[in-house]
């Protein structure tokens, strides 16, 4: 196995978040009478938004050199 961090795969981040914002969803829609499954998909529907805009982003941060990598200093 590597020792190197993978990013997450950003389908299945998206596709997750996807599936909180409908759980979120259906949560009000089905249960309006239970204030407290309300206000709990409100910060699932949060987590799932977070993990949509993650996984249209790439997962993760990519090795990038700037403009003062390529010069030997000074």
């Amino acid at each position: 196995m590597s020792k190197q961090p993978r990013a997450a795969n950003s389908k299945m981040t998206s596709f997750t978040g996807v599936f909180l914002l409908v759980f979120s969803v259906l949560v009000v829609v089905l249960d309006t009478a239970n204030f407290f499954a309300i206000g709990i998909s409100f910060f699932i529907m949060l987590i799932g938004v977070m993990l949509v805009m993650v996984g249209a982003m790439g997962g993760g941060r990519e090795e990038t050199r700037s403009h003062f990598d390529s010069h030997g200093g000074a």
